[in-house]
């Protein structure tokens, strides 16, 4: 696929890949832009965008459909059951000079699974693959991939049958969250099972789930040997994540000098760029929940974002947080 002047094979990994999950109403073209201003990621997910929602015209589908900075480094997640939709949304996205599109058989939110949606799909192994066989043909040069669970129980030998038919369909790599359907974020993921995968299947497995500094990407990376890690909420708090996993990588004492104070005024400027004014406030605080995390007092900021009535009150706080402790403004990861 050519996307600008970059060129992208098909199913092709750089060693040790680190992709950006998909996050509702996190990983949107606003957050991915600031990731990109800390060195950027070898893969971007975009937000799971909805193939039933896609054809009817959604008022706010210019902001789903905004796929920068780095669309040739960008997978489209769909997600959905029917798979007439899936392939009208494919004819409709498959123009966009993206590096493929993912089908999310994951997701275990009760709304998603009351529709059918998500880690539903897993339930329905023929139908899934039938679907994968009706979208395949349509992708010659993007990449058709999943990401999935480990369904409804520890199966490892189902779940390795699974795969090798979605392999046999046509998926070009599966990104393994390796807990089962009704485990929550608290409850850590079983990597035996993504090594499983990436050792006896034909194409690259991600391993996703419990990433969130160097030691916890060491200990699974060689617990798993993956093609590549999925990171998420480990990201939000750090957008820099993935440039000091690749520095640490290269460099045993790497480290980086962090402006918090700077990178949360960025990501406001670049809300109002990306996301539509109805946005800006729920988008704001959902990333800050997160960022705050780095900060001392960081509680206390995150519930007074909750109660702002607007952006520039989150600005107000932000700003009058860092006067009040300008010793947190840099800080040096390692």
């Amino acid at each position: 696929m050519t996307a600008g002047n970059t060129t992208v094979k098909r199913a092709s990994f750089p060693k040790d890949a680190l992709v950006l999950a998909p996050m509702a109403e996190l990983t949107h073209a606003a957050f991915r832009r600031l990731a990109e201003d800390y060195g950027g990621w070898d893969l971007y997910f975009t937000e799971m965008i909805s193939v039933a929602a896609l054809m009817n015209a959604s008022p706010y589908e210019n902001y789903y459909l905004d796929f920068s900075p780095r669309p040739e480094k960008t997978v489209i997640q769909l997600v959905g059951n029917q798979g007439d939709r899936f392939v009208q949304a494919l004819e409709k996205l498959k123009s966009f000079p993206v590096a493929g599109f993912d089908i999310n058989m994951g997701c275990s939110a009760p709304p998603i699974r009351k529709r059918g949606w998500g880690v539903e799909l897993m339930k329905d192994q023929d139908g899934t693959l039938r679907l994968i066989e009706a979208l395949r043909p349509r992708l010659p040069e993007q990449t058709l991939s999943v990401k999935m669970r480990l369904g409804e129980k520890e199966d490892p030998q189902g779940l390795l049958a699974f795969c090798r038919r979605l392999a046999g369909a046509g998926v070009d790599f599966i990104t393994l969250n390796p807990r089962i359907r009704k485990d929550g974020r608290n409850r850590p993921g079983r990597w035996e099972h993504v090594a499983l995968l990436a050792r006896e299947l034909p194409l690259p497995v991600l391993g996703s789930g419990d990433i969130h500094d160097l030691s916890t990407y060491n200990y699974r990376v060689d617990l798993a040997r993956p093609a590549g890690v999925m990171l998420g909420r480990g990201a939000i708090v750090r957008p820099w994540l993935a440039a000091l996993l690749r520095g640490c990588r290269e460099t045993p004492d790497f480290s980086l000098e962090v402006d918090l104070h700077q990178g949360a005024r960025r990501f406001l400027e670049l809300l109002v760029i990306h996301q539509p004014r109805e946005f800006w406030l729920s988008r704001a605080r959902r990333f800050f929940f997160y960022y705050t995390e780095n900060l001392r007092f960081g509680h206390t900021l995150r519930y007074a974002m909750q109660n702002a009535p607007d952006l520039a009150a989150v600005e107000t706080l932000i700003n009058q947080y860092f006067l009040d402790h300008p010793e947190e403004r840099l800080q040096v990861r390692r």
